[in-house]
């Protein structure tokens, strides 16, 4: 779908919202230093445990050189100290190493010592996360002061731009700055209103993007497989695998979590849009019952069922279940997030792990689902400048570069990926790189919530074998298309 008609798809979507609670991606991977990993609504967690320790204890007078570049571009102060004022930020609970209050810590004592920060911890782990998003929409559309910025998940993009739940950053994030983040990151965060305005609603801070994990040391050494640069269709992947399967019988080909979450439509997702298609038209008619669903659809069903590739509990298992098989040395591919490879330290996978892209079917391109979170700033926020000038030095290069390679999140500025600093510390990160270049992202629509609830439900009924394929989603698409007001399309 072009951008054109995209924008006007999202002029022309007029219904009234309604926040809906859906279950949260199952038990979440946990970091050796207690964190979770992944399992949030985003389905991502860009931790690098193993590859770096935790923050050293700062002082005020211990200023790293990245962060003296970032102190001399911030312009001088008034002669008279400026009035006191406290900034809340909503924080992921599971911050590797305390990075982020830290930093909040040092902007008070050595760029800006009259702006106190204060984390708002939320909980996003399990059921929960319905209440992190509630607490967030709730201050959005009460205007609340209580809460000044927001850290946003990216499938919730539409939700806060079509409501007004947070500020239109576009005069202070130009694209020129948009840029310079992983680009299916801003997309989730562009938006066009009604009044037919494109807007930009947050800036991303944390990247997570979907991966193919796989033995190097089994596919590259041993069997001379090299992963193509653009990717392998799904048919050449799902050969290697039945081969490999002959091969290693002691190994399972794929793990892969498939259960009744919020991951199986980042699988799904990678798929469809791997096979050139989408869910929606300009008008917000349904089009996931259409051929391009069908055999993205199909293609997952025939992945577990007719080359029965995965591993036994993909269907009722979750993503931690799936992991843990490939770090242990029982699998040979894994589709995962960033964090499996830092998670395959100490295990005997360690040192013979790499990610290659997801595969695609013949005549499109390879497509990897994309997560993370962003910074938001409330409509009811009473500093807003400053609370700007907060976010423009937290997501800035240095300061995200020294986040990174002090083991906290990995970070949305994507030439972070080809930087030989970061490369040296994290050497799978050029991979990483490819797949943000090629990112996809889940059905960018208000009511996604419903939406996934749905999918969720219908998607994993025909992989289970409870309906066909087709019926499958002719369902789904009769659901979607009647809870919006719209129609079901065949093109």
């Amino acid at each position: 779908m072009s951008n054109m008609n995209k924008e006007k798809r999202n002029i022309q979507f007029m219904t009234s919202k309604r926040v809906s609670r859906r279950e949260a991606l199952g038990t979440a991977g946990k970091v050796v230093i207690g964190a979770v990993v992944a399992g949030v609504v985003g389905g991502a967690g860009g931790y690098l445990v193993g590859s770096a320790a935790a923050p050293p204890e700062r002082t005020v007078t211990e200023i790293k050189t990245v962060t003296q570049t970032v102190i001399k571009t911030v312009s001088p102060g008034p002669t008279t100290p400026p009035t006191k004022i406290k900034l809340v930020m909503t924080q992921h609970p599971a911050d590797p190493g305390g990075w982020y209050a830290t930093m909040a810590e040092r902007y008070t004592k050595q760029i800006k010592p009259y702006v106190e920060i204060e984390m708002a911890w939320g909980t996003t782990v399990g059921g929960a996360v319905a209440d992190y998003y509630r607490m967030q929409v709730d201050a959005g559309r009460s205007r609340s002061p209580t809460l000044d910025i927001f850290n946003l998940d990216v499938i919730w993009g539409a939700a806060f731009n079509d409501n007004d739940w947070c500020l239109d950053l576009s005069d202070r994030f130009p694209p020129s700055e948009q840029a310079k983040f992983v680009p299916a990151m801003i997309e989730s965060w562009t938006w066009i209103d009604k009044k037919g305005n494109k807007r930009i609603g947050a800036v991303p801070w944390m990247a997570d993007i979907g991966g193919l994990f796989y033995r190097k040391d089994i596919v590259e050494e041993k069997e001379g497989i090299k992963p193509p640069a653009n990717g392998w269709t799904w048919e050449e992947f799902f050969s290697i695998c039945v081969n490999l399967k002959e091969k290693y019988p002691d190994m399972y080909p794929l793990t892969m979590d498939n259960a009744k979450s919020e991951q199986l439509i980042c699988n799904f997702q990678e798929f469809l849009a791997s096979n050139g298609g989408e869910w929606f038209d300009e008008e917000w008619n349904v089009l996931i019952a259409d051929t391009p669903a069908v055999e993205a659809l199909q293609a997952m069903h025939d992945m577990i069922h007719k080359y029965k590739l995965c591993h036994p509990e993909t269907l009722t298992g979750d993503l931690e279940l799936a992991r843990k098989v490939f770090s242990d040395g029982k699998a040979i591919f894994h589709r995962n997030w960033c964090y499996a490879w830092a998670m395959s330290y100490g295990t005997p996978t360690e040192g013979k792990i790499w990610e290659t892209l997801i595969p695609h079917f013949p005549g499109h391109e390879s497509k990897s689902c994309v997560g993370g979170w962003s910074w938001g700033i409330n409509p009811g926020c009473r500093n807003i400048d400053e609370a700007w000038e907060y976010i423009k030095w937290i997501t800035s290069y240095e300061i995200m570069k020294e986040m990174t390679l002090g083991g906290s999140w990995l970070h949305a500025r994507i030439d972070l990926y080809k930087d030989p600093d970061i490369i040296k510390k994290i050497p799978i990160a050029p991979a990483y790189y490819e797949l943000y270049k090629r990112g996809t992202v889940r059905p960018k629509h208000p009511e996604y919530m419903t939406i996934s609830d749905f999918a969720q439900t219908e998607i994993h009924a025909a992989l289970s074998n409870m309906k066909g394929i087709e019926q499958g989603l002719n369902d789904l698409a009769r659901k979607i298309a009647d809870f919006l007001g719209t129609k079901v399309v065949k093109r």
